[in-house]
């Protein structure tokens, strides 16, 4: 048993086996019979209270799995996403097995991430982001695009803020899930009309490419979107896909924010077309990217995000790097925020405090179960054990002197001499993670105190770590007191 899991959702400590997840076997391999059957019964459950579970697969890393629901309206969509989440902890228990919804419970393999797929509908239920209009000469697809990509430049800031966990520290920026830098990422194809438009080159063709599949499968057409995995915020072909929020988080947050922004966007551009009463409608909507795609296309990027020139590139363009959960906070209540959802009637000054007070409340008490689980794991169990480990190989040594050359021993004492020097660096940061823990408790003001824990004891939690990890590779595995990392990966 771990008490960091079981506690925190999280491993505090631990090491990788030799073999983690490089091989993609895990995500290309065939799904376990133990697993086929926890996601057999999740589908009946799911079902049987109008869930649509549609996709079920291995993911990367090893024991992570992916479940996907049918696309619904936000309320409805919101509400069986909570259902789903609690359906997966309830049919793993039937099964014996854990589920961790936390977006980074092992460290140096992949995390969790959710998913929101957003677009706009109309009571009849058209698309406003296929854009299948362009195929019949109307731009309003564009416009509903150029109002998206201003409002998440605009508004950047929010939209990361809600975003921001602790969790989610562990895993936005990694080579597995998005940067914490806002951009957009619209293919090139449609990237280029908006271009097109700017420059006024308005002979560019707006019919999508034809895929030919064989003679034995009829023609499609292609996505107006590329794939592009490092991108936080996508466009995929008739909607967005904002890759950020994590994978314990609620969709609710993300998409009521993002609706709010883009309600703002499409109010000020209706202001505009309506002075342009002359005008036809496509030229209005030409006329509106001209004058404000220049403005906003700095959001766009359609590179690598995992590249490490694009955060100097992005600083360049003057786009927005909150990098964690205490930098990102902020702007909930931020004057911009706070007027944005006050004029649209979405939330009140007050109510943007109240979130702000918890989600900084939700940091603190986050960070200190994981500080305070990892303090006892390494003082009452893995200290213990190393100081055994120790004193036996000191009674090793002393039996070998009578035995044979000091010469014989040497690597004997050199173990010694390491084991010595990192038991001794392990107490010591658990007395400093005990006296800081007070010092966090004596602040009063909870953003603050989340300043305390962010720049203070999340980084000295990691010294514990690495030194912990470092006595688990130098140690007797047969007498270590907590499961290992290959315990809990591989052998399901």
């Amino acid at each position: 048993m771990r008490k960091d899991l079981t506690l925190s959702g999280r491993t505090v400590f631990g090491n990788l086996p030799p073999k983690g997840q490089e091989m993609n076997d895990h995500y290309y391999g065939t799904i376990k019979e133990r697993v086929e059957a926890f996601m057999t019964e999740l589908d009946r459950e799911l079902w049987k209270v109008g869930v649509m579970s549609k996709t079920k697969h291995n993911e990367v890393a090893p024991n992570q799995f992916e479940v996907a629901i049918m696309f619904n309206t936000a309320n409805v969509a919101v509400d069986q996403n909570q259902i789903t989440m609690d359906m997966i902890k309830k049919v793993a228990t039937r099964h014996h097995l854990a589920a961790l919804l936390h977006e980074k419970p092992f460290h140096g393999i992949n995390g969790s991430g959710k998913h929101c797929n957003w677009s706009l509908s109309t009571d009849t239920g058209k698309n406003l982001l296929d854009p299948g209009s362009l195929e019949e000469n109307r731009f309003d697809f564009l416009l509903y695009v150029m109002a998206v990509m201003e409002g998440v430049y605009r508004y950047s800031g929010i939209l990361r803020a809600c975003t921001a966990t602790p969790g989610n520290d562990y895993r936005l920026g990694g080579h597995e899930a998005p940067p914490a830098i806002i951009s957009i990422f619209l293919g090139n194809e449609l990237q280029q009309i908006f271009e097109n438009i700017q420059h006024n080159n308005l002979s560019m063709s707006t019919q999508k490419d034809l895929l030919n599949l064989g003679s034995s499968f009829p023609k499609i057409p292609q996505d107006i979107s590329d794939r592009n995995r490092t991108s936080p915020f996508a466009f995929t072909g008739n909607k967005f896909e904002f890759r950020m929020p994590g994978s314990s988080a609620s969709p609710a947050t993300p998409t009521f924010i993002l609706n709010t922004i883009v309600a703002e966007i499409l109010k000020e551009y209706a202001d505009m077309l309506e002075e342009w009463a002359d005008l036809s409608p496509n030229l209005k909507v030409i006329k509106l990217i001209q004058q404000q795609y220049p403005k906003y296309k700095n959001i766009l990027f359609n590179g690598n995000g995992y590249d490490k020139n694009w955060e100097i590139e992005a600083k360049n363009l003057g786009l927005s790097n909150f990098k964690n959960t205490v930098e990102a906070l902020p702007n909930y209540i931020s004057e911009e925020t706070i007027s944005l959802f006050e004029r649209n009637q979405v939330l009140t000054r007050a109510e943007l405090q109240s979130r702000f007070h918890v989600y900084c409340e939700r940091y603190n008490k986050q960070n200190n179960i994981e500080i305070s689980s990892a303090i006892e794991i390494a003082r009452n169990e893995i200290y213990p054990s190393v100081l055994g480990y120790i004193t036996k190989i000191a009674q090793n040594i002393e039996s070998l002197k009578s035995l044979v050359e000091e010469k014989e021993y040497q690597e004997e004492k050199k173990l010694l001499k390491t084991l010595l020097h990192h038991k001794n660096e392990m107490l010591q940061c658990i007395h400093e993670l005990t006296d800081g823990m007070k010092t966090a408790t004596s602040i009063m003001n909870q953003y603050q105190r989340a300043q305390y824990y962010s720049g203070t004891l999340v980084p000295k939690l990691a010294e514990l770590r690495k030194v912990v990890d470092i006595l688990e590779k130098q140690s007797n595995q047969h007498t270590w007191p907590i499961p290992s990392y290959y315990d809990l990966l591989f052998t399901l």
